[in-house]
């Protein structure tokens, strides 16, 4: 078993390191000082059970609010953290001794199973190189940060979350830049998507996968989707509760690729019509869908006219 060093010299000796990996360190009860490692580019910390903050000790800092003006992490581009027992903040990286801001370079961050976290860091210029967030099973976060739409370089979203509150009006506004977004949202308790009647807020998305519930209460697809005005790639999984897609999918002329998956009840299409205004529509994807799969066999199922022309079908 290898002890983790507490002081970021003993590090030295790695200082060529790329990646790093740390599972199931359950009796650390600080992080280790790797922020000095100048090649690092992956971090990734597993189970570290007893760590409640992630803070000064993580960007390299002993003691005081500012830093040494050593930039953290200064190669990093893949940050994650998981199954995090304990982890109640994590704080944005500190001012350094001129006041400014420390720029935090990472390109993708995901936090995983810290079901205690209670929100993300402030400060929109620490991370304003971050490309892809990704935010799952951390039940006690209930927005996004208010920063997110001034992450000019943030394109893909991926939030799987219990919180409806998470997805009010407000919160889906902020993530105006976004081009890709993931979601996934459970709930026994509502049978619709109240919380995307503000997804046509996000003027840049092109590319959404869209969860719904596996016990079938939801009976159709949000209307407010219609809207995505530049949307080219749409994902549709678990809306068990659906038989016919809606005939407003024929506004979504921009959408290049169609994937449904899992919606076990699905057995319509929508109309001709419909089809055939989504002129820009390349690629047909149907898996798990046993009704519509057999309505769209090839010259003999009721659909197959309506899906036909497509150059590239999976069904």
């Amino acid at each position: 078993m290898m002890k983790i060093p507490s002081d970021g010299d003993s590090f030295s000796v790695f200082d060529n390191l790329v990646e790093v990996r740390l599972h199931g360190c359950k009796w650390c009860e600080e992080l280790p000082k790797l922020a000095h490692l100048c090649r690092l580019k992956v971090l990734l910390m597993h189970g570290m059970d007893r760590i409640r903050c992630i803070g000064n000790e993580f960007y390299g800092i002993d003691d005081g609010s500012t830093s040494n003006g050593v930039r953290p992490f200064p190669a990093l581009k893949d940050l994650y953290f998981g199954s995090m027992k304990s982890l109640v903040e994590w704080k944005a990286p500190p001012v350094d001794e001129g006041g400014e801001t420390v720029v935090f370079s990472c390109l993708e961050i995901s936090i995983g199973g810290c079901s205690k976290l209670t929100c993300l860091p402030n400060g929109p210029n620490s991370f304003t190189s971050l490309e892809t967030l990704n935010i799952f099973r951390c039940e006690a976060l209930t927005s996004v940060p208010e920063y997110l739409s001034e992450l000019h370089s943030l394109t893909r979203l991926e939030i799987i979350v219990s919180k409806y509150e998470f997805f009010s009006g407000e919160n889906i506004r902020r993530l105006h830049p976004i081009e890709v977004f993931k979601h996934r949202w459970f709930s026994e308790e509502l049978d619709s998507f109240p919380y995307l009647n503000s997804i046509q807020d996000l003027p840049s998305l092109e590319i959404l996968y869209i969860f719904g519930d596996i016990g079938g209460r939801i009976k159709s697809l949000p209307d407010h989707l219609q809207h995505l005005t530049a949307l080219n790639s749409l994902t549709i999984v678990h809306f068990n509760g659906i038989e016919v897609l809606p005939e407003w999918f024929g506004n979504l002329s921009p959408l290049k690729s169609l994937t449904l998956w899992d919606c076990e009840n699905l057995k319509y299409l929508p109309t001709a019509t419909a089809m055939q205004r989504l002129y820009n529509l390349t690629k047909l994807r149907i898996f798990g869908c046993p009704f519509l799969w057999g309505k769209c066999a090839k010259g003999s199922g009721s659909e197959w006219s309506k899906i036909s022309h497509l150059p590239n079908k999976y069904t």
